[in-house]
């Protein structure tokens, strides 16, 4: 389903319900190579505009195109049926088909906290995110935001500093740093973190892509934090989703004089967000949780990833998308049998690979 997920996403005009609905319709890999006629035929819902571009999309020449385009990138891809994707995130009402992810795609199996809030940020709304984030990526949590000016982008800096896990979840493409001035963000995330977008290659960012990226964001958190917000922000957008996902919601309180604390404030007040002064505030309301398997088992799969060298990357960006067998892997490679033999051996003891029957071989994650 790699394939038919990775058309029916990057098919303009087709959008979350369209897809719930074709997928519904028992919709298959057979569509795949249809022409415009075939798809109004079989879903006569579909407008003609939306079957003109499926036909377009939803076709092998397109989907390897575009695959070869993933691979020269190392960008992964995540369906909703892989059991890499953040079980949390299906949880949601309207959880993406699709992930486009590049980085330690490992980080997804960590437990998440969000950090949102204001793009003018004060000297105030630094400190308390410096002081929140160093403690919790100290406890091992994995904190996730959106890459923007201000609160984000200080969230993931400090992770990055402490040498701890940061995901970014962007309102563009994968492979669009979004704002323009946070490239080098960006290249250091996809190398010590991960990006995430329910995106393709080249979507440049949209208005109306912002709070459908929030979704996510909290999606795959077990609670988000919000630092500073003035009465309008998009931060509250992400509380607010935070909310109807039934995940926990904190609020660094701030001065009654300040606009940039006027929403955290509120959502203390009318909202019941926990008022958060230390990071214990945060970390004792999951207490009841054991998640300290889950931190330990990221630690050991983070220092196998460490191990792994360039060959073996290779070895691993072949079977990203999909179970290869082993005379294809040796032509794709350019490597003797004996060679491949061995590299897949150390693969397989890094639990990295798995072997299939037929001399097949697929990736079980990063």
């Amino acid at each position: 389903m790699d394939k038919l997920f990775l058309g029916l996403s990057c098919t303009p005009g087709v959008g979350w319900s369209t897809i719930h609905k074709l997928l519904s319709h028992g919709m298959d890999q057979e569509s795949m190579g249809w022409s415009q006629e075939q798809w109004k035929q079989h879903y006569p819902f579909l407008k003609d505009e939306q079957c003109n571009q499926l036909s377009k999309h939803v076709h092998i020449d397109f989907l390897e195109k575009l695959l070869l385009e993933l691979k020269a990138k190392d960008i992964y891809l995540i369906p909703i049926t892989d059991p890499r994707y953040p079980p949390m995130l299906k949880e949601i009402f309207d959880p993406p088909w699709l992930l486009f992810a590049k980085g330690s795609i490992s980080l997804l199996s960590q437990p998440c906290l969000s950090f949102v809030g204001s793009r003018k940020t004060t000297k105030y709304g630094i400190a308390a995110t410096v002081k929140l984030v160093t403690s919790l990526v100290q406890q091992d949590w994995c904190v996730v935001s959106g890459m923007a000016l201000g609160i984000d982008a200080v969230s993931h800096r400090v992770a990055l500093q402490e040498k701890g896990a940061t995901i970014a979840v962007l309102g563009s493409g994968i492979d669009i740093p979004y704002p323009s001035q946070h490239k080098q963000l960006y290249e250091q995330i996809t190398q010590n973190g991960l990006i995430l977008s329910e995106y393709p290659p080249g979507v440049r960012a949209h208005p109306g892509f912002f709070p459908k990226r929030n979704r996510i964001i909290s999606g795959i958190s077990y609670g988000t934090v919000v630092i500073e917000a003035n009465k309008r922000s998009g931060s509250l957008i992400t509380a607010q989703l935070a909310l109807e996902q039934g995940r926990e919601v904190f609020a660094v309180p701030g001065s009654i004089f300040d606009q940039q604390s006027i929403g955290t404030n509120l959502l203390i007040q009318q909202h019941g967000a926990k008022l958060v002064l230390e990071h214990s505030d945060i970390t004792q309301e999951f207490s009841h949780l054991d998640l300290n398997n889950d931190m330990q088992g990221n630690k050991k799969r983070l220092k196998i990833e460490e191990k792994v060298d360039d060959i073996e990357k290779r070895v691993l960006a072949q079977l990203a998308f999909e179970k290869k067998h082993v005379q294809e892997l040796c032509e794709e490679l350019e490597l003797s049998f004996s060679e491949l033999s061995s590299l897949l051996l150390r693969l397989e003891m890094k639990k990295l690979v798995q072997a299939l029957p037929g001399s097949y071989y697929q990736s079980i994650g990063s």
